[in-house]
C-alpha cells in the first residue's frame, strides 16, 4: 500500500507502538483487554525488526550511490564568482568554500519543476585522519515556492549532526550547537578558538537519535544555542545532557557577525559565561 503506516513501531526489546493519529502509545500485550498470545507478539517483533532491516538496506544503498558520484564536487567546481559571492557575503570566505566543498546547482528537483540551490555536503567525521565521505547533502533552494521551506535534503539519507571540523576528533572540546549547518560555519569562520567546537542539529526539532548522538559523544560543556524562538527546546535539550548550558542570543547567531557586525569576542564572552542547566 502506498498510505504510510500511522503508527510508528519500536522493537527496543519491548515491542510497542506509537498511533500518530490517536497521539497514544498502547503496546502488542493486549488489544482492548484481550491478551495476545506470546507467539503473536513474536510475529510482530519479528516483522517490525525486518521492516527495519530493510529501511536501513534502502539507507546504506542511497549513501552507497550518492559517495560514489560525489556531485558536490563538481556542483563546487563550477561555481561562478556570483555564487561564490553569495557564500563570502553569508560570512564565508573563499578558502573556507573550499573546506567544506560547498556549491551551486541550478537542477534540483522539487515536485516536477528544477530550482536552483546552494550545496553544502555533511561530512562524516574522519577516521585515522582519513575522510569517510558524506553523510548527506543540504540543499538551500533559491526563491522556493510559496510554502515551501527552503531547505531540502538527500533523498533517501538521514538527517545527522552537522561537523564543522570533521577532521578533528570528536568530544575533545566544549561543542556548542547551532540551528543549521550554516549559522556553525558563519561562526566556526569568526571565531578562531580551537578550543571550541561548532556542530549543527537540523532544525530545533532534535530527533532523539541525534540527542542520543550528543549525550555520547559531547562529554565535556555542551552550550545549546539555537534560534530565539528555540529557547524553550534549547532548555529542554539542555536538561536532557549533562553538563549542558543555553546561550540565548538576542538574534539569529550568524546575522549578529554578517548584519549587526557584532564583535566575534562578544559572541564568544557569551557562550563562555552561559550558566549550567
Amino acid at each position: 500500500s502506498d498510505e504510510p503506516d500511522r503508527c510508528r513501531w519500536f522493537i527496543d526489546g519491548r515491542p510497542r507502538g506509537w498511533c500518530r493519529n490517536c497521539r497514544e502509545m498502547f503496546w502488542p500485550g493486549k488489544s482492548f483487554g484481550i491478551k495476545v498470545s506470546k507467539q503473536q507478539i513474536h510475529d510482530w517483533k519479528k516483522g517490525l525488526e525486518i521492516q527495519e532491516e530493510a529501511k536501513i538496506a534502502k539507507h546504506l544503498k542511497a549513501l552507497q550511490k550518492i559517495n560514489n558520484a560525489h556531485p558536490w564536487v563538481q556542483w563546487h567546481e563550477q561555481m561562478t564568482s556570483t555564487q561564490a559571492t553569495y557564500w563570502r557575503t553569508a560570512g564565508i570566505p573563499k578558502e573556507w568554500q573550499h573546506f567544506w566543498t560547498l556549491g551551486y546547482r541550478d537542477n534540483y528537483l522539487l515536485h516536477g519543476n528544477t530550482l536552483p540551490a546552494y550545496t553544502i555536503p555533511n561530512y562524516a567525521p574522519w577516521q585515522n585522519g582519513k575522510e569517510k565521505g558524506v553523510l548527506n547533502i543540504q540543499y538551500r533552494l533559491v526563491n522556493p515556492p510559496p510554502d515551501v521551506g527552503k531547505y531540502r535534503y538527500e533523498k533517501g539519507l538521514q538527517h545527522n549532526l552537522y561537523y564543522t571540523r570533521p577532521d578533528w576528533d570528536r568530544g575533545d572540546r566544549p561543542v556548542v550547537i547551532l540551528e543549521g549547518a550554516k549559522k556553525a560555519m558563519v561562526l566556526r569562520v569568526n571565531i578562531p578558538d580551537e578550543n571550541l567546537d561548532f556542530i549543527a542539529v537540523p532544525s530545533k526539532h532534535v530527533a532523539d537519535k541525534l540527542l542520543a548522538e550528543i549525550k555520547k559523544t559531547y562529554t565535556n560543556d555542551i552550550y545549546w544555542a539555537l534560534d530565539p524562538d528555540a529557547f524553550d527546546e534549547a532548555d529542554k535539550y539542555a536538561q536532557e545532557c549533562p553538563g549542558s548550558r543555553v546561550v540565548k542570543f538576542p538574534d539569529k547567531a550568524d546575522d549578529m557577525l554578517t548584519e549587526l557586525m557584532i564583535d566575534p569576542q562578544l559572541i564568544v564572552n557569551q557562550i563562555r559565561y552561559a550558566e549550567k542547566v
